[in-house]
């Protein structure tokens, strides 16, 4: 009489433990297709009016020449082109709210450490300004490379970048959306709110 409870049991625990397991949804470019690591994507914001794509420069709030911040380009509508590294590479797509690097695979400037993106700041506090730059490094996830970690997050229109990173359980931080804050004539990557809005475009 036990047979049948036994078999729907374990009919349904294998239901549960496939849902448990299912991968995050893939992150889509304009045209539908699915992103990968070994692709260039611009990135680029829903809404035209808001500015152009993204892109290196030397202005700094302190008057500092590097590292260089991560801006949005005022006229080019493209920007410099980037590519993602997850954490986990496996099949090479890049999947939503999954921690990855981003990089600017073609920036070529003599102060440049690295073109990998990571924030400026202390992460642990609302009321500090966290600059994104250049000057991170690809993988080694854990508590040293805490602030070179990202999500691509789906919104009601598009997506959106966020740092929330799961790469370190017991490190001391606050989730925060990638916003764009206008300073000293340059519009500067930063986390807060509102999040700027994006779509990807294939290079």
């Amino acid at each position: 009489m036990k047979t049948p409870f036994l078999f729907l049991s374990a009919i349904i625990f294998s239901v549960l433990l496939c849902e448990a397991s299912k991968s995050p949804d893939p992150v889509l470019d304009i045209n539908g297709k699915i992103l990968r690591t070994n692709t260039k994507y611009y990135i680029v914001p829903l809404h035209d009016l808001v500015g152009g794509g993204l892109d290196l420069a030397l202005s700094r709030p302190r008057g500092d020449t590097c590292p260089q911040s991560v801006v949005q380009d005022k006229v080019n509508k493209s920007g410099l082109a980037v590519q993602f590294y997850p954490v986990n590479s496996k099949k090479g797509v890049i999947r939503e709210s999954t921690d990855l690097n981003i990089a600017f695979p073609d920036a070529h400037a003599k102060c440049l450490k690295s073109n990998i993106w990571t924030i400026e700041g202390d992460v642990s506090w609302y009321d500090d300004t966290q600059y994104i730059t250049a000057g991170g490094q690809i993988g080694n996830p854990g508590e040293q490379t805490l602030v070179n970690w990202f999500k691509i997050v789906k919104t009601p229109n598009a997506y959106k970048l966020r740092f929330c990173p799961d790469v370190c359980s017991s490190c001391d931080f606050v989730c925060q959306d990638v916003s764009v804050e206008d300073l000293q004539g340059k519009k500067l990557l930063v986390l807060s709110n509102p999040p700027l809005e994006i779509a990807f475009r294939e290079a």
